[in-house]
């Protein structure tokens, strides 16, 4: 491992934080309409514990993970963005002279069995997101360069570790 760079920002972080807001109150009116269209009383369908409904990714603490780990022998990069309710993925791996690219829901499908098992919060060094992304990743350790950008609902961490 070599240099840690740390950047913040919080520019973007009150676009981020405004939109979740606002998605919230978008669901409280929701809940409130479907109530009263039945009569205020539960129904089978409403009646269950609200992380039934929910998607794996709306329970992640962050909105956007960028991974970049650059190998000798190639690369493995991962773009996760939540916007406006849809989540977007990408994932590159070009290591060991292989080509593969999943997008959409494959990338999705693949990331949902990873990104829930990040224990990162906009409060983790730089050391606990390295080595929590190298292992959750299930990453090689012999990168050249590895590149962490995540937006968390707080603010953006960018570290860097060459």
């Amino acid at each position: 491992m070599g240099r840690i760079t740390k950047k913040f920002f919080t520019k973007g972080l009150i676009w981020t934080m405004r939109k979740s807001l606002i998605g919230g109150m978008a669901i409280v009116l929701l809940t409130s309409l479907t109530a009263c269209e039945t009569g205020g009383e539960e129904t089978k369908e409403n009646k269950g514990d609200a992380s039934e409904n929910t998607e794996w990714y709306e329970e992640l603490n962050f909105g956007t993970l960028k991974l970049a780990a650059e190998y000798e022998d190639g690369e493995y990069e991962v773009e996760y963005e939540y916007n406006e309710g849809e989540p977007e993925a990408e994932i590159e791996d070009t290591r060991d002279d292989e080509q593969v690219i999943n997008e959409g829901e494959e990338a999705l499908t693949e990331l949902e069995e990873i990104l829930p098992e990040l224990e990162l919060t906009n409060e983790s060094t730089d050391e606990e997101i390295i080595t929590e992304v190298v292992n959750v990743f299930e990453l090689e350790e012999d990168y050249e360069e590895l590149k962490v950008e995540i937006e968390f609902l707080e603010k953006q961490v960018e570290v860097e570790d060459e």
